[in-house]
């Protein structure tokens, strides 16, 4: 069986937001927040600045806003999908009021759970072939063993991908036309896979020797950039081949990526002839790039003068519109005022309008409109808690 990603035919911006609490060593620590019990919100950005728009039924809502979790407001990802809709995963037990175990779709016209749901927080979401496929914490779907990575389609349900990994998924791409899944893992189909495999519709290979890394390190984020897969997080070595925190795989073998990142990578994107990547990092290949990098032609370069803020971090990157996007807990991008959500074109960063007040975890397009996860629960200039639209029409 191959695999090939469907795809959107028109872009979306919706943003999802809330506060998230991590756990089992698959996010990052979450920030510690002040004021009233956390709210989420949902807010599209087409082409103009946010205008918050609450709630309008508290008990849709629920007490904490839009979603219902078993601690505290949380959607950890989100990915959109032409066919399938708005896809969710996260704490939550419902959506504006609709039953939902930690994974939920909008439709177009109505939230919908996936059947059971899952026992566990997943954090590895992609849709491809008409299929959703998760990875996480999670062993089961109501009495279906699953075993940290299934598939779900409206017509077949939830469906285990042979005998599973043995711990959680944190990521998930499609590489050469097969499943690739990464986490904290050390068996994968019942033979050993340190911490990355490949699934071709039957059964799961390992990568080589697999990844090197600390108790709660692993593979966080991947890519295919010039038909090459890129992976990174927080690891020292792939396949037996010292490589800081990012490592290539073409097919056959393992090698490092030009000296690499000096701290954990949470995101990659491949944006014109470039890779890039985001995180905690400040230096990549001995050079200065504060949280965010580029790389091409076998060089590292920054990209302008990076994130700033208390505490900056870079968290997700996708593309939208010609533009490359960025998400994380950066007040600055480039040096100019960007509130945790900030566009490049290749040359310099700009704002996405008001911004957010709190991190922003994921990124992606549905519809026509770029989403994004995070932990924020307003707008950066203090909107009310709800959905919030970002209008063309209006000016700053």
């Amino acid at each position: 069986m191959r695999f090939a990603f469907s795809t959107p035919s028109m872009y979306l911006v919706i943003l999802l937001a809330t506060l998230v609490a991590c756990g089992n060593g698959a996010s990052a620590p979450s920030p510690e927040l002040q004021g009233d019990p956390p709210r989420t919100f949902a807010a599209h950005f087409p082409e103009g600045r946010w205008v918050s728009q609450p709630c309008s039924n508290e008990a849709a809502c629920g007490p904490f806003g839009f979603a219902q979790s078993e601690n505290g407001p949380g959607i950890e990802n989100c990915v959109g999908d032409a066919n399938l809709g708005l896809l969710l995963i996260g704490r939550f037990l419902s959506i504006a009021g609709v039953p939902a175990n930690r994974i939920a779709r909008w439709t177009g016209e109505r939230w919908e759970a996936l059947g059971a749901g899952l026992d566990a927080l997943a954090e590895g979401l992609l849709v491809h072939e008409g299929d959703v496929y998760a990875g996480g914490a999670f062993t089961r779907s109501g009495a279906l063993s699953l075993n940290h990575v299934a598939r779900w389609n409206p017509n077949e349900g939830w469906r285990p991908l042979g005998l599973g990994v043995d711990a959680a998924v944190r990521s998930l791409t499609v590489y050469r036309g097969e499943l690739i899944a990464a986490g904290h893992f050390r068996n994968a189909g019942g033979a050993p896979a340190a911490g990355i495999a490949r699934w071709d519709g039957e059964r799961w290979w390992p990568l080589a020797g697999g990844i090197e890394a600390p108790l709660a390190g692993g593979v966080f984020a991947m890519t295919v950039y010039q038909d090459r897969l890129i992976v990174a997080g927080n690891f020292s070595a792939a396949g037996g081949v010292a490589a800081q925190n990012i490592a290539v795989w073409d097919g056959q073998s393992w090698s490092a990526l030009q000296g690499g990142l000096d701290d954990k990578v949470y995101g990659l994107e491949a944006y014109g002839d470039e890779l890039y990547a985001t995180g905690d990092f400040q230096y990549a290949a001995g050079l200065p790039t504060p949280y965010v990098a580029r790389y091409s032609q076998s060089t590292w370069a920054a990209v302008g003068s990076g994130f700033q803020g208390d505490e900056a971090k870079g968290r997700a990157l996708t593309r939208w519109n010609d533009l490359l996007v960025a998400g994380g807990n950066f007040l600055e991008a480039g040096g100019a005022p960007a509130a945790r959500v900030a566009t490049w074109n290749g040359e310099s960063w700009a704002p996405l309008g008001e911004g957010l007040n709190n991190w922003v975890e994921g990124l992606t397009t549905y519809g026509g409109k770029l989403v994004a996860c995070g932990w924020f629960n307003a707008l950066a200039n203090g909107g009310p808690v709800g959905f919030a639209t970002y209008e063309p029409s209006l000016t700053p």
